[in-house]
């Protein structure tokens, strides 16, 4: 017979002081593993590059001007806060002065922060040790998280300072010490005032509270103060940079847009048809490692109440892309940005933006297919693990009053929720899915173990329970084919990089050229020469190219003789590629 768990005693209802510095057993040598395979990935990646990537040079144009005026002043490209952002890459610039090798020094300690934080999460909502480990190997290893560990992007930092938030206030929820409350509360406003959608997690934290203590004042209060302290920084954020006419155009176009579509039932309806289904194969390709160590006993158990409407979840889901699959309507990767069909990207130069030129080849038709097939199949199977867990206590979710063994499961799901209902109304790009991962695995191994949960850090004491050997062998080769696409496409991306800015500097080392004769691609053009009132000629590419005497190609372009090659090496696959440097013809 299925226990539910309703009844709750003294000891298990009220919240106990534990001290939030007490640290779990075996934590050296798990973090030993995690720090082995992290500064082994660095090697083999090698960041060193005083160059912008992606978006970057947005944010990095902030931090210059802030390290020389000592004002804060995003460009109309941001459409995030970027406050957070800001101050600590100056932090990281102080001792040398601005380079964006700083700057990416910067992102790589916020991941290693942001993996840590995952581990350290999972050890206190599931009795495994290797789940805890899968988990945060998940995160590091997931392609998206490790390319952006490599930029100055956003994404990095505020999934490491959401975790964080999180993480500490999940711990008040269970423990009612007010130091988590305050760190917790903390690190929320810092996520708020990097990227909006942070306010998922305090806001999540609010309905925990009102949902596990009850209807009294003293609880209002501590399940508002995060909220209402992140919802306030955020808005005296935007009121001061309105008075001093700095708020980024960008920032307030998409404000009322994000308003607009969360105010409109059918446009909400719209976006979750359409972006629900890209959603899920993308978490479920990232989580899949961590789903396999969440399948048996532990997760699903031996119920037939539990498992029949996993079962019909993760089936319908499969159902759902079944036809797609069949006739190659759906392959990986469906939304740009970072995955491209050549690896890791993005491909910011002028003829391979947005296309598949012949010389620059797909990793591999098969490949695709096969990271389809994960996201399919891990998305069903993500899917059937959280419903799993819902209906091993399904009875006790419908109460005024939620068991507190049961709310870990509950916080990281609503926060889970929270992000991505923005994300899915919206859409967009493929790395904005990415902070929505670790709160994914910490949601699914939570509801995996509610009665673990409730116990918080003398939960992390107890053993580590043995894990079905097929479930972790398979779990270990998708991490191993996840970690190799991850590393390797990234050492790609940056090999390429490396030798487009030995062009673009040796170029502009000869004097003769300046940054508006050139397009150098997305990246030189936006850090050089962005205008917000820029508007591109019919036919030209719209990253404010003014003249386009010189240009950096992959291969040979109509109308340019080659000025100079730059050759780089490239692992996926394993071949000898070129940048040139091409002049038009006179």
């Amino acid at each position: 017979m299925d226990t539910v768990f309703t009844t709750r005693d003294k000891t298990e209802t009220e919240p106990r002081d534990s001290p939030f510095w007490m640290v779990p057993p075996g934590v050296a040598t798990d973090l030993l593993i995690l720090a082995v395979v992290w500064f082994a990935s660095l090697l083999i990646v090698w960041p060193v590059g005083d160059f912008p990537l992606n978006d970057d040079w947005a944010f990095a144009r902030s931090v210059k001007r802030f390290l020389e005026t000592g004002t804060f002043q995003p460009t109309a490209w941001a459409a995030m806060p970027l406050l957070t952002q800001t101050l600590w890459g100056s932090l990281f610039c102080l001792p040398a002065g601005f380079s964006f090798n700083a700057l990416r020094c910067s992102t790589l300690v916020m991941s290693a922060a942001g993996v840590m934080v995952t581990y350290f999460t999972l050890r206190h909502v599931h009795p495994s040790r290797l789940v805890a480990v899968c988990g945060a190997l998940t995160v590091a290893l997931n392609p998206i998280y490790f390319a952006l560990s490599y930029t100055f992007m956003t994404d990095v930092g505020f999934t490491a300072l959401m975790m964080a938030s999180a993480l500490f206030l999940f711990r008040n929820l269970n423990s009612g010490n007010t130091v988590e409350l305050i760190i917790g509360t903390g690190f929320a406003l810092a996520a708020t005032l990097s990227r909006q959608l942070a306010l998922a997690v305090p806001l999540s934290f609010a309905i925990c509270i009102i949902w596990t203590r009850g209807n009294r004042k003293d609880w209002w209060a501590r399940a508002l103060v995060p909220l209402l302290l992140s919802v306030g920084g955020l808005l005296a954020y935007q009121h001061w940079m309105q008075s001093l006419g700095r708020l980024p155009v960008a920032s307030a176009k998409m404000n009322m847009r994000v308003y607009g579509t969360l105010s409109d039932p059918l446009l909400l309806l719209r976006g979750f048809s359409d972006h629900a289904r890209p959603a899920v194969i993308y978490l479920g390709w990232f989580a899949f490692p961590l789903s396999m160590l969440l399948v048996g006993k532990r997760a699903l158990g031996k119920s037939f109440g539990r498992w029949l409407p996993a079962a019909l979840v993760g089936v319908g889901f499969l159902l759902l892309c079944a036809d797609d699959l069949i006739h190659k309507s759906l392959m990986m990767p469906i939304i740009g940005n970072i995955l491209v069909v050549q690896g890791i990207g993005p491909l910011t130069v002028h003829e391979a933006f947005d296309s598949e030129p012949p010389y620059l080849p797909s990793i591999g038709k098969t490949f695709w297919l096969i990271v389809t097939l994960f996201g399919v199949f891990g998305g069903a199977l993500l899917l059937a693990n959280i419903v799993a867990g819902i209906c091993r206590c399904w009875r006790s979710y419908w109460v005024l009053k939620l068991p507190i063994e049961l709310s870990a499961g509950v916080f990281f799901l609503l926060s889970l929720a929270g992000y991505l209902v923005t994300i899915l109304a919206l859409g967009g790009l493929d790395r904005y899915y990415m902070p929505a991962l670790p709160l994914c695995l910490v949601g699914a191994a939570a509801i995996a173990a509610p009665k673990f949960a409730s116990r918080s850090v003398e939960a992390a004491a107890t053993g580590s329970p043995t894990l079905p050997l097929l479930c972790a062998l398979i779990s270990a080769c998708l991490l191993a084919f996840m970690g190799v696409f991850a590393v390797f496409g990234t050492a790609d991306y940056l090999n390429w990089n490396r030798a487009r800015w030995r062009a673009l500097n040796d170029l502009m080392a000869t004097g003769k050229a300046t940054p508006s004769d050139v397009d150098g691609g997305f990246e030189f053009n936006g850090w050089y020469l962005y205008d917000p009132n820029y508007k591109a000629r019919r036919g030209q590419i719209f990253w404010w190219v003014q003249r386009d005497d010189y240009m950096v190609a992959f291969s040979e372009q109509p109308g340019y003789d080659v000025v100079k090659e730059y050759p780089y090496s490239n692992w996926l696959p394993p071949t000898q590629r070129r940048m040139l440097l091409l002049h038009k013809h006179p």
